[in-house]
């Protein structure tokens, strides 16, 4: 896990990804994943508009599983 640097909001701002909106309690996350095929890219924002990223290795037949382990990661 890492907060994001300038250079990456830059990049992430310009990429097409998919992006859910997640609730804790208090706490709002947004979520965009980026599903590629060796690798799933998740980053993070919370309502402090900190940016957190994370990188997992995909699997075809179990895409969601990357998914779960780059929230963990986060």
């Amino acid at each position: 896990m890492r907060i994001a640097s300038l250079e990456d909001r830059a990049m992430l701002q310009s990429q097409p990804v998919g992006m859910i909106q997640l609730s804790r309690g208090e706490n709002v996350y947004r979520v965009s994943v980026d599903t590629g095929g060796t690798f799933t890219d998740l980053v993070v924002r919370d309502v402090h508009n900190n940016v957190y990223m994370s990188k997992a290795l995909t699997t075809r037949e179990r895409a969601y599983l990357a998914i779960e382990q780059g929230l963990e990661d986060v």
